[in-house]
């Protein structure tokens, strides 16, 4: 479903700047503010569960992640998959998102990876038992991850 003709220039923003951001060009922090922006535009107009809005902010997967970012990716991949998002292959690309997210969040911040984790894991969780997301074993190895990480006390 395409974005109303008031949030396009938002939605260009948005796509530009995590292609900045990609090829180191553009600011990570910019463009995670940007999907923000959109997201909280959206859900003022059209509400927080609307189509429009819970698939806005899952594009901006940045190089570095803080928290700020794993947070925007799990929320909105959790509503996504509470309103039945349409395409599901973008709810499962998002949840790999999230979790590339953490990975990086791990390396950089075993804490804050740690308040992360329960919502990462349950998510992969999710993904890897749905019949309609292959490929469920590679999301099953990416939970094996989560749980080995958390298992192996990074943070105490």
């Amino acid at each position: 479903m395409p974005l109303p003709g008031s949030f396009r220039t938002l939605w260009g923003r948005l796509v530009a700047g995590e292609h900045a951001a990609r090829s180191g060009t553009g600011s990570v922090a910019d463009a995670i503010v940007t999907a923000h922006r959109l997201e909280a535009a959206l859900a003022r107009q059209h509400g927080s569960r609307h189509p429009h809005t819970v698939g806005s902010g899952w594009r901006c997967a940045p190089p570095r992640c803080g928290p700020g970012t794993v947070e925007l990716l799990v929320g909105t991949a959790q509503r996504r998959r509470e309103v039945k998002a349409r395409p599901a292959a973008d709810t499962g690309l998002l949840i790999r998102n999230a979790y590339a997210a953490w990975r990086k969040l791990a390396e950089e911040d075993p804490e804050s990876a740690r308040e992360a984790a329960g919502q990462v894991l349950a998510l992969l969780v999710l993904l890897s038992i749905d019949p309609a997301s292959p490929p469920g074993e590679r999301d099953a190895k990416r939970a094996r991850v989560v749980v080995r990480w958390i298992g192996s006390g990074a943070v105490a």
